[in-house]
């Protein structure tokens, strides 16, 4: 992946890097037999994530909600319209359970291209991420997790 060249040994590189290297690493995720996720968190408590289970190739991006994020980083009313838009569903409880962030969900290939544009627009429009400045990336499968 182009990406490995910026990415410093403990995964950080500049945001704009790593978005753009997003859709690669989406479809290397979708190619794989068990599940992976990455997460991509521009502070401490500012991220979004992405999950990908390789045996119903469903994408799932998930941007922060309020419910953790400190009060003077909260997004604002303008800034979940924005995640609506997008056809983010809000964070709720229910009958498939807890889902505490605002989350966008896709299938297969054809879904590729806007989970990656879904999960740039809430790092950097939403959540305020620079592009030039750095982010750190978590890369997780089934196998890492089981090792």
């Amino acid at each position: 992946m182009a990406l490995s060249r910026e990415l410093d040994r403990h995964g950080f590189a500049p945001l704009g890097a790593q978005l753009a290297n997003a859709p690669e690493l989406l479809l290397f995720l979708l190619s794989q037999p068990r599940d992976g996720a990455f997460t991509l968190e521009i502070d401490d408590h500012r991220y979004a994530q992405v999950w990908v289970h390789g045996d119903t190739e469903v994408i799932v991006v998930e941007c922060v909600s309020n419910h953790f994020l400190p009060p003077d980083q909260a997004l604002s009313e303008g800034a979940m319209a924005h995640l609506e838009a997008l056809g983010f569903e809000p964070p709720s409880t229910g009958p498939r359970g807890e889902r505490p962030n605002w989350r966008w969900e896709g299938t297969g290939v054809a879904s590729v291209l806007p989970a990656a544009e879904r999960l740039a627009v809430a790092l950097t429009e939403v959540l305020g991420g620079i592009p030039q400045r750095v982010a750190h990336l978590k890369v997780m499968t089934d196998a890492q997790a089981a090792a």
